[in-house]
Formats: C-alpha cells, structure tokens, sequence
C-alpha cells in the first residue's frame, strides 16, 4: 500500500469530532481540501475556520478532547507526547475547588465521598496522557494549599482508608489528608496507563471471542464504583459507606451470591447478622448482592419465595448460599 499513490492517514473521532494524521504537509493539505469539499457537497457542513487546521506536531501543540498531543524525538525516531489541555487544567481546579468549598459548607461522609468520587473519575479519563503524574502533581501543589488554608481546622491526623483506597492508590507515599474521618483521595495519585486499541479477537460470533468478552468483565466498573461512592447511605456510619467502597472492589463488582456483575439501582448491601441482633458494620459481617437475592433473603412469604426463585433459577451452590444468610437474619431454609 506504501508503494501506491493513495494517501496514508490516520482517523480518529468521537462524535462530530474528529483528527486525520498525515505522514507530511503535502497530503495534509489535499487531504484537508479533499474533506472540506466533501463535507460541504455531501452533507452541507461548512467546518470551524477557528478549529480546523493543519498543525506541524514535531513543532506544535495539537489539542482534542481535553488532551494535548505533540510529537518528541527520541533516539532516531519521533513518539507521541500527551498532556492535558490548559482548558482541562484549569477546568479541573475549579471543579475540585468547588468540591472544597462544598466540604466548608457541611464536612460530613457524603461530601467527602463525592471528592474522592470526582478525583477517580478524573484520574480515570486523564490516565492516557504520557504527562498526566506532572500535571496533575502541578494542580495538586495548588489545590491542596487552598484545602489546608480552607479546612485546616477541620483536618485530621488519621483517617479511614478501606480495600479501594488500598487497591488504587496504596502504592503512593503521598501525605495524607483526612476530613470527617476519611481519607481524601490523592490527586497526584496517577501514573499514564497506555491507551489500548480495541481487540480484533473481541466479538459474540465465536467461542474464542465471547471466551475475551469474559475476560474483559472480570474487573469492576469504574463507572459504578464512582456512583458508589457519590451516594453513601444516609444515617450510616463512616464504617459502613466506606465498606460498601471496599466491598464492591473486593467483590469486583459481583454479587457475593449469584457471582453476576452488579447493576446500578440493582444492588444492595447486606448486614449478614442483622443490626437489632447485635450485628456490627464490619466488612466481615457486609456482603454486596443484587437486589432480587436480598429481598429473598428477607423473604417470609411462600408466593414472595416462588416469584424470586422461579425468577432467578438459582445453582445448588448459590441456594446454599442464600439459606445460610436467610438463617443468619433468623428465616427457615428453602
């Protein structure tokens, strides 16, 4: 193909938004007249004068989707270098200050969690970039002088950590800053994580490619987990909103019965002993399962049991399962 007269090119978009990497200036420019006619004939789409440019990446900055992408040498070759955008940068301060300003107002668990959740989401979108540790250690000097002018009195020497905390960001000796009893996310708690092309091999068509499928569900969601952590239970202890975090990772976002990924809005925490018969918030004593299996746990009516067990089909194993926590709350076997 190199040796034809076809332009080499490279497309990526999301959206309506989208970049062409050309090889040289030369078929940048007839690629970039080639797509603006053909936006305008074909769909009569006149594109941005503003946006829309050819920029040399071994000189320039190229920005897309909040990142900053641009081409260094090293050794004989170039390699992609990426930051986050300025815009980012600073979108992301004012973000994180705003969740300050909200922990001011009322330091308790719920405002806390929703920091920490707002930390991991950007951490979670961010961590392609090959700069991401730099930039982030930059927002981080600044932000954290305004946490410990802001809430110094309401900071802590010690604070809660649980399993995701542990799991995601142990392996960093930053200092640590604790309010209302737990421990905030570190925001320079991030290291570039390459972006993976989609797995050709990934498909529903065979057994090799469902068996990858698989493969790729074994972790929790990211997404999930910072919906977890965003709403904690009301009235709860500090102890149980942040086992719930610790056990939705430890469970890897699987029902501690049935073993299916958890859905949101469809999941519940379980007190294996119940509280009024003296039973604790202790992570042994916490189980993550979806909400059908917690309402046959609880389950004393004989119409209930059938509705949920004929809906469900349940293993030998898993009916063990269930007949154990059903005793444990002070209900009959099935």
């Amino acid at each position: 193909m190199k040796r034809s007269n076809l332009k080499e090119i490279f497309f990526v978009r999301y959206a309506d938004d989208f970049k062409i990497f050309c090889r040289n200036y030369s078929s940048a420019k007839k690629v970039f007249q080639a797509v603006t006619q053909w936006l305008k004939e074909r769909l009569g789409l006149e594109i941005s004068t503003e946006k829309s440019v050819i920029v040399n990446l071994r000189k320039s900055y190229s920005e897309y989707l909040g990142f900053k992408i641009k081409l260094k040498s090293k050794r004989k070759k170039y390699v992609v270098t990426s930051q986050i955008s300025t815009k980012s940068k600073a979108k992301i301060k004012s973000t994180l200050i705003d969740k300050i300003k909200e922990i001011f107002k009322h330091a308790d668990v719920s405002t806390v969690s929703k920091y920490n959740a707002t930390v991991l989401g950007m951490h979670n979108y961010y961590k392609i970039a090959t700069e991401v540790n730099p930039n982030f250690n930059k927002i981080a000097f600044e932000v954290n002088r305004i946490i410990h002018n802001r809430l110094g009195r309401m900071l802590s020497k010690h604070g809660y950590k649980g399993d995701a905390f542990k799991r995601i960001y142990g392996r960093y000796n930053y200092k640590e800053i604790n309010i209302a009893g737990l421990t905030l996310y570190p925001i320079a708690g991030i290291t570039t994580k390459p972006p993976m092309n989609f797995p050709k091999g990934v498909n529903n068509y065979s057994i090799e490619g469902r068996r990858k499928v698989h493969e790729k569900l074994k972790g929790y969601s990211i997404k999930l987990l910072k919906y977890v952590m965003e709403s904690p239970v009301r009235n709860s202890t500090v102890e149980y909103n942040d086992n719930r975090i610790s056990l939705y990772v430890g469970q890897n976002g699987k029902c501690g019965v049935t073993g299916e990924k958890l859905q949101r809005h469809e999941m519940d925490v379980h007190h294996k002993r119940p509280k009024e018969k003296d039973g604790t918030d202790k992570y042994s004593n916490l189980i993550f399962i979806c909400n059908k299996v917690h309402k046959l746990i609880h389950a004393t009516k004989e119409e209930t049991i059938r509705k949920y067990m004929n809906a469900m089909q349940f293993t030998d194993e898993q009916l063990d399962k269930i007949n154990k926590l059903r005793k444990m709350v002070g209900n009959c076997g099935i």
